[in-house]
């Protein structure tokens, strides 16, 4: 009930009938600002230009009646408690003023009535007034969220308990190319692309209270796929039963067609990568033949004829004898360096005799060339390897021993191979002056692009850990399946 005073407007065209009901109201203790009107233009005018909690109005009057007054506040839309005072009056005409609207009937000869009539009359009117401000208000604020439900650029898409459509926006039937009709009231699953075990998944986690986020493949009504990232939040009702779940779908189908074009793209670098270092490998070998045939073969004739005249020389003493012996010393030195060249553009030590020779040699060969001591171990190694591997492992250490002599400034290099459960592991460390490997990688240093791919290409992974003055380690680890057998280290 509204806080006291309240105001009343009493309807009465007799003076004294009207001071008995204010002095009803006064007994009780109603404090009531009472405002008296006698005749139907008085009442209208009153109503327009004053605020009342109540009309009280006698039922019959000299020109006009209760009901009349009740009829204006109803034309008027003022949903004001409304108490007739009457001093007889049928059971008829009570249940007919009922009907119209009126809030209690109380008789003049029972006059006591009115405060408790009152009382009532201003607490139901009070509670009816706070329900139509809580109705409104709720109103608004539907009209408010459908609103922004209705202009989202995202999809909103609601099911229940047994995963049928509830709602949709025109947005998320939009993206479907179906209207909003077409899909409320189906089931969630229709619409899927497939029904991958993950959206099950998803469901039950939703019945579980546990929110998601995930990419769905959605189908559209004519039969194209539909991208979506969605979030969905599940719903439970007053009782902590599972009501269904509400989710948003934003469309990322042109990223998807994006990534896979970019996949496609890889994966056609990739292949075209693989062919190119097959290529470059089968060039090399033919290289490494012709010069070890042809022009090694060449030069060691040469070195032979070179000799050959040195012996026939008839002054050995002579300038001419000196310069002769000078240039069969540089046929045999560059004899020397087309062989060195041959086995570094096809190592035939790594087909006859196995990687881990391959290896020790390549070390031997590098500190003999650098003066930089290059310490090789093997551990657990089986007899033999595959092809690729032993070939890919080879031509990373290489990459690392010149890259090492070029700008490490190193005194010591250690090259280890092991064997470590499914993995052939080569662990290059270096004592040099190192480098920011953030740096490398941003810059895109051909040798290290270099080595990734080629451990790419037997699914193997090369790590990198250098900082400035600390020096370099590099790790190669190619998984591979061998036999049991191994040999010492």
């Amino acid at each position: 009930m509204k806080p006291y005073p309240v105001t009343i407007l009493l309807v009465e065209d007799d003076p004294a009938d009207a001071e008995l009901n204010v002095i009803e109201l006064k007994k009780a203790g109603i404090q009531a600002t009472v405002d008296v009107a006698s005749t139907r233009g008085g009442f209208i005018e009153k109503l327009h230009s004053h605020s009342y909690d109540l009309v009280l109005s006698d039922y019959a009057m000299v020109s006009w009646d209760g009901l009349e007054a009740l009829d204006i506040l109803r034309r008027d839309e003022l949903d004001i408690p409304f108490i007739l005072v009457t001093g007889a009056l049928g059971e008829e005409r009570v249940v007919e003023c009922f009907a119209r609207g009126v809030t209690d009937v109380v008789f003049k000869d029972r006059l006591g009535r009115l405060a408790s009539a009152v009382t009532r009359a201003l607490r139901e009117g009070t509670v009816r007034k706070e329900r139509a401000l809580a109705e409104e208000a709720l109103r608004k604020s539907e009209e408010k969220y459908r609103t922004i439900i209705e202009t989202a650029l995202e999809g909103i898409w609601v099911i229940d308990e047994n995963d049928m459509t509830t709602f949709v926006n025109a947005e998320m039937a939009r993206m479907l190319h179906l209207t909003v009709e077409q899909m409320t009231g189906r089931p969630f699953y229709d619409f899927l692309d497939q029904r991958p075990t993950g959206v099950t998944a998803a469901v039950e986690r939703h019945r579980r209270g546990i929110a998601d986020r995930a990419d769905l493949c959605l189908q559209r009504a004519d039969g194209s796929p539909l991208w979506a990232m969605f979030r969905a939040t599940p719903m439970f009702g007053e009782d902590g039963q599972y009501r269904g779940a509400i989710a948003m779908f934003t469309d990322i189908t042109e990223r998807k067609q994006s990534e896979a074009a970019l996949l496609r793209y890889k994966q056609d670098l990739q292949d075209l990568t693989a062919r190119l270092i097959s290529v470059q490998e089968e060039e090399s070998r033919r290289l490494a033949v012709d010069l070890h045939d042809d022009l090694a073969q060449e030069l060691a004739g040469l070195g032979l004829e070179a000799g050959s005249l040195i012996k026939r020389a008839s002054r050995p003493d002579s300038q001419f004898h000196s310069q002769l012996r000078e240039f069969g010393d540089r046929i045999r030195a560059l004899s020397g360096r087309v062989h060195a060249l041959a086995r570094q553009l096809h190592p035939a030590i790594l087909h006859d005799l196995g990687l881990a020779a391959a290896l020790e040699n390549e070390c031997r060969m590098f500190g003999e060339r650098y003066d930089i001591p290059a310490k090789f171990s093997a551990k657990d190694l089986p007899e033999k390897f595959p092809t690729e591997i032993s070939l890919c492992l080879y031509r990373i250490a290489q990459e690392v021993l010149r890259n090492v002599s070029r700008h490490a400034k190193a005194r010591h290099v250690q090259v280890n191979l092991e064997l470590s459960g499914q993995e052939l592991v080569l662990s290059m460390e270096d004592d040099g002056q190192g480098f920011d490997t953030d740096a490398a990688r941003l810059a895109g240093r051909l040798g290290l692009v270099g080595m990734h791919e080629r451990a790419r290409l037997v699914n193997g992974t090369v790590t990198i850990r250098s900082q400035p003055q600390q020096g370099t380690v590099v790790e190669i680890r190619a998984p591979c399946v061998f036999a049991v057998e191994t040999m010492a280290g």
